[in-house]
């Protein structure tokens, strides 16, 4: 088979984006130091439509503008992404946030370094209406030991290999990423992160990360519950559900609370 003309795909879901904040994550691509890579812009069905002409007028890159008629959803616009994806290597990012220039030359650097880890994330800043570090963790047995409870990659900042996917598809429910690496985990992929801040987060009043509280801490008891039963598959899901409800704020709510801003460190 011919070689693949890029090395990296990058999957960028869109659903009626802020021009300026669209525009300073095409800048973030043009200005990577990688230069190997195809942007997969999927329209989840933006009104008004996402124009390609646009997009060329910001971004000196190749990439593909793939729409859906109606929205359907993050997860899948993801998967419409990954139908359609080709490249040895994928990428995630969102069309509101910032990469660092070095970003794709780390993770491909690392990755072709080390051909045991399928999943490589990055550390990431958080900007906008809140400022800190997501705190990741870098090693591949402390990344499994927050799977269950936590998701432990900022997902804008993930690059994967694309075999290791094996026809594996974002489910169709909020935190599909982190369901995603637990069945990934459990058919035994490794994972790492950077810890250099690559990424920078946008957090707005639109983005899903800042909803409430307990909305989130609703659809993580929703997610933890599919991601036990695919890592420990028979197990009894009522106790394990009853153990987390006791102290549901404390297991699921408490990395929502503010940390100290940069300023402050």
């Amino acid at each position: 088979m011919p070689e693949p003309s890029f090395e990296i795909q990058v999957i960028i879901p869109v659903f009626n984006p802020i021009s300026s904040h669209f525009q300073e994550a095409l800048e973030s691509l043009d200005a990577q130091t990688h230069d190997r890579f195809e942007v997969l812009f999927i329209d989840d069905g933006s009104d008004p439509a996402i124009r390609a002409d646009w997009i060329s007028k910001h971004l000196n890159r190749p990439f593909r503008l793939l729409a859906h008629k109606t929205a359907q959803g993050v997860a899948a616009a993801l998967n419409t992404g990954l139908d359609a994806a080709t490249a040895p290597f994928l990428a995630r990012f969102d069309a509101d946030d910032r990469m660092d220039p070095n970003r794709f030359s780390a993770q491909m650097a690392f990755m072709k370094s080390h051909p045991e880890i399928g999943v490589c994330g990055t550390e990431a800043i958080r900007f906008g209406s809140r400022t800190d570090t997501f705190g990741v963790s870098c090693h591949h047995d402390e990344i499994a030991s927050r799977i269950l409870l936590e998701t432990p990659f900022c997902h804008p900042s993930v690059c994967f290999r694309h075999a290791v996917l094996q026809g594996r598809r974002y489910p169709d429910i909020k935190n599909e990423d982190s369901i995603l690496w637990a069945t990934l985990f459990e058919a035994g992929l490794r994972m790492a992160n950077l810890p250099e801040p690559l990424v920078h987060y946008r957090m707005e009043g639109q983005n899903i990360s800042v909803v409430s509280k307990e909305i989130r801490a609703k659809r993580d008891l929703a997610a933890a519950s599919i991601k036990y039963q695919a890592l420990f598959p028979g197990a009894d899901l009522s106790r394990f559900l009853r153990g987390v409800q006791s102290h549901a704020h404390n297991a699921l709510g408490y990395r929502y609370s503010p940390r100290r801003s940069h300023a402050n460190n």
